[in-house]
């Protein structure tokens, strides 16, 4: 036998040997009682905790959870294409932990999220619900987010949000740096500062956000566009159409300065308790009313602009 020959005979005989690498799939799958060893996270051995579903998933596949119990044990980095789905009638839950948030998506990603309860560790408590930086796409829906500083915190992203309760936060839905938010059926509760807050700061792409259908109560404020930074340019818009206010502070505020573009309009929207403005423009911000507005009171600096009323 030559060498060349007896050298192929022992790369193919350690090939036969070596342990091959886990072949991804399009499911995983989370149980209470799963275990991360189990190879593969199948429906028959799930494992336990997100990240090793996310391991074991394909690129823009999904992963189900299968019944009631928390599935982190600090902040989950998604780097793919992903659906995170519970069960219908179960509780799959993910913890801010450990001052981060609970999920942390950084980059040009898809993640659906779905039946989901994202919720703050008393013991080892962490900051955000869901953070997207540089480019992250979420969509969420039937969605629970509660007790976190600010529910979604979005830089420079896009966030899809249906039919989600915030409750209990900081604010509920936070856009900054020409993010986008599309929130639609979805209630804010207990606020402490305003629940969908547009802020103009870090990026001359506009921040926007389209709000429709949802619900704000029992908190500090509803909707605000401004330039949190201070900076002398900048852009936030926000459309507010069939929603309701009430028991706050102030409903939708705009506040201006120079150089920025600061709008919000509003439409077939109801105020209701509100204990200061529930329409407030603010140095050079505008808030236009596009009818059928109910219990609004209005106020604002001289140099403030509100059409349509």
């Amino acid at each position: 036998m030559t060498r060349n020959i007896r050298a192929t005979l022992a790369l193919v005989t350690g090939l036969a040997i070596a342990p091959l690498a886990p072949a991804q799939s399009f499911r995983a799958y989370l149980a209470s009682y799963g275990n991360d060893a189990n190879v593969g996270c199948t429906v028959s051995a799930p494992c336990r905790l997100l990240p090793a579903a996310l391991n074991a998933v394909l690129n823009g596949g999904e992963v189900w959870i299968l019944d009631s119990a928390n599935f982190n044990q600090s902040a989950v980095s998604i780097t793919k294409d992903v659906s995170i789905l519970a069960v219908p009638g179960q509780v799959g839950s993910l913890a801010s932990v450990a001052s981060g948030p609970a999920i942390f998506v950084n980059g040009a990603y898809k993640v659906r999220l779905r039946n989901v309860v994202i919720a703050n560790n008393a013991n080892n408590p962490g900051t955000h619900g869901i953070v997207l930086n540089s480019g992250a796409n979420l969509a969420i829906e039937d969605s629970l987010i509660s007790v976190v500083q600010r529910g979604i915190y979005a830089t420079a992203s896009t966030a899809s949000i249906y039919r989600t309760t915030f409750r209990e936060g900081t604010s509920g839905v936070y856009l900054t740096s020409g993010s986008t938010g599309d929130v639609t059926e979805s209630r804010f509760v207990h606020q402490s500062d305003y629940s969908i807050y547009v802020d103009a700061s870090g990026s001359s792409t506009p921040s926007v956000a389209t709000v429709t259908n949802c619900s704000v109560a029992d908190g500090w404020g509803g909707v605000r566009a401004s330039n949190q930074s201070g900076v002398a340019s900048g852009t936030a818009q926000a459309s507010v159409m069939g929603s309701s206010f009430s028991n706050l502070v102030y409903g939708v505020v705009a506040v201006g300065g120079t150089g920025q573009t600061i709008r919000i309009a509003v439409g077939n929207s109801h105020f209701s308790q509100i204990q200061q403005l529930a329409l407030y423009p603010l140095g050079g911000g505008v808030v236009e009313t596009l009818g059928n507005n109910l219990g609004r009171q209005i106020g604002g600096s001289s140099a403030t602009t509100v059409p349509g009323i």
